[in-house]
């Protein structure tokens, strides 16, 4: 599992959930390589917001996903560049009301004291 602390939430991304690694498409990989260790928890992060966004915005969920980007030491011009094609491209991809029960039941968001 990776646990992810964002301002007053705790988030659990399961052991077992299944990412692609940013969806980044292959002919770009030799500029922004999907499994460069910097962006792996930024990009499953995201993509499980996107699939169980659990009252999350998408908005919500790219700006997070800029954030883990920027703590994870990505340049700024990559992370921004990243953060444009999710508010760009990825509105097909976003689960407005997906709740991912099971994950839930696992790993619930917890608010921060």
């Amino acid at each position: 599992a990776i646990n992810v602390s964002i301002d007053k939430y705790s988030i659990v991304i399961p052991q077992d959930f299944e990412t692609d690694l940013a969806s980044i498409p292959r002919y770009l990989w030799s500029i922004m390589a999907p499994d460069y260790s910097n962006f792996f928890s930024p990009s499953s992060l995201h993509e499980y917001l996107y699939s169980c966004p659990n009252g999350f915005t998408r908005k919500q969920a790219d700006d997070i996903f800029y954030k883990a980007l920027r703590d994870n030491n990505v340049p700024d011009c990559k992370a921004y560049a990243m953060y444009l094609a999710v508010r760009l491209f990825g509105i097909s991809s976003f689960a407005e009301h997906g709740l991912c029960k099971k994950y839930l039941l696992e790993a619930p968001y917890k608010k921060i004291h």
